[in-house]
């Protein structure tokens, strides 16, 4: 999870525009499920769901679960706006999912 919220919030950072999340976290997961060899033809699926889950809890917002409609509507509205803010979002959810709550020290 970590691996493809970082991957993502990199993609997202070089962009000019609003990005468009949901398929670049589609496309980052397919990518690392090829290069891992995970099974399951899901995979994929279940990366970005997760993803999806996690990003939103890291904004302060608590879905009830996986399927909560509030993840879409976050989704939704990170797609409204500039790529780094999402970016920054992104790599926050990933030092969340890895146990990291501070930013790295400068340089690294």
């Amino acid at each position: 999870m970590h691996a493809l919220l970082t991957e993502t919030a990199l993609k997202v950072g070089a962009l000019d525009g609003v990005p468009d999340l949901d398929d670049l976290l589609r496309a980052v997961a397919t990518a690392q499920v090829r290069q891992w060899g995970l099974p399951g033809v899901d995979a994929p699926f279940r990366l970005v769901r997760e993803a999806r889950f996690q990003i939103t809890r890291t904004i302060a917002i608590e879905p009830r679960d996986r399927d909560d409609p509030l993840i879409g509507l976050v989704m939704q509205v990170l797609e409204r706006h500039p790529a780094e803010p999402v970016a920054r979002i992104l790599q926050a959810a990933a030092r969340r999912v890895s146990g990291r709550t501070s930013d790295p020290p400068p340089g690294r």
